[in-house]
């Protein structure tokens, strides 16, 4: 059921982004995986993520500002959803474009959790550029 309420999200969201830029000739690539769990830190999220094999856990880091309105490149949305936890990520012309956290509204979910790294640690890993961001699955 959660498999296919994902499939089903992902073709709409497929649909609403070739609306968006349907009449421009873009190589458009949409994934989406499972989420273990999202860490809190003041300078963003870290997020732990199912691998599609099977093996191990992959981890990336998004800053707080990336989910800004002007000029973000992400979104946060909040539910009850059974599918939730669960992230999406879209590539145009294999350049990071947008990312999606779907993700429980009740923050003592089991799914939500706390970081605590050092200050420069922190700033280092959250001192991301959309442009330069990649995640390995």
């Amino acid at each position: 059921m959660k498999r296919k309420l994902s499939i089903c999200l992902v073709i709409i969201f497929l649909f609403l982004v070739w609306g968006l830029y349907g009449e421009q000739r873009k190589e458009i690539y949409v994934r989406s995986f499972l989420i273990d769990t999202v860490y809190v830190h003041k300078l963003g999220y870290c997020v732990t993520f199912h691998r599609p094999s099977g093996i191990g856990l992959g981890v990336f880091y998004v800053p707080y500002r990336w989910f800004s309105d002007l000029n973000g490149v992400g979104d946060v949305i909040f539910g009850k959803d059974s599918s939730y936890p669960y992230f999406t990520i879209v590539w145009i012309n294999g350049k990071f474009s947008r990312i999606k956290l779907y993700v429980h509204e009740n923050l003592d979910h089991y799914t939500w959790d706390r970081l605590e790294i050092p200050g420069d640690l922190a700033r280092k890993r959250f001192d991301i550029d959309p442009e330069n961001f990649k995640i390995e699955y």
